[in-house]
């Protein structure tokens, strides 16, 4: 190998170490893949639990039953915007990215409020029902803090002439983003708060009116 090969290999094992990007996707993934880890142990032991004695895990009718169908439906609107949010970055309209950034965090300070509310009520709940969803809905509101906090810095970001830094930022936060939609209705889902079928006709009857 000669000279120049050398160097010319030993300065792109420089450049890809110092790729702040695809450092940060590895960052970020694994300790998304960590947290999925416990959740899926978590959850799994609760469904095991809750197969003893159903009705002693089952949630009563009111706040407990109703937020989760709209926690689950800002979520999906949150998704939908941040893929909007992604396109408007590959193509550089930072006007529109901005405001597709704003309207996702104001989705997600929504999310956070319910899970606030969420984690208020099954306090008060029986002790059953506290062991089922309490740790659950106290990641879920983590996440959400989470994400609203990183949607602040890449607010920031974007308001810089220089666009360096959001270039960097926004591809491995969105990852984190995207988890905290993602997980939050898989959780929703797999802990019995609501199956598909019913979020199918919560849907039909609370937004159309019947």
């Amino acid at each position: 190998m000669s000279v120049h090969q050398a160097s010319h290999g030993a300065g792109s094992e420089h450049a890809h170490a110092e790729d702040p990007v695809k450092n940060g996707l590895i960052g970020v993934w694994l300790g998304l893949v960590a947290l999925t880890f416990f959740l899926a142990v978590w959850i799994g032991s609760n469904a095991y639990l809750r197969s003893w004695s159903p009705a002693k895990f089952s949630l009563s009718a009111g706040a407990g039953q109703e937020l989760p169908y709209w926690d689950t439906l800002v979520l999906i609107i949150a998704c939908i915007v941040l893929f909007i949010a992604g396109s408007l970055f590959k193509k550089g309209a930072w006007r529109g990215f901005n405001a597709m950034l704003m309207l996702t965090a104001i989705l997600f300070l929504a999310f956070t409020d319910i899970e606030f509310w969420l984690l208020q009520y099954f306090l008060s709940a029986s002790v059953q029902v506290k062991t089922a969803y309490f740790a659950t809905t106290a990641i879920q509101f983590t996440l959400g803090c989470l994400s609203v906090l990183l949607l602040i810095i890449a607010g920031v970001y974007a308001s810089y002439r220089n666009k360096e830094k959001i270039r960097n930022f926004f591809p491995v936060v969105m990852n984190v983003w995207l988890y905290t939609v993602a997980i939050s209705i898989v959780i929703l889902l797999v802990t019995d708060v609501m199956t598909v079928g019913q979020f199918g006709a919560w849907c039909g009857t609370k937004l159309l009116g019947q």
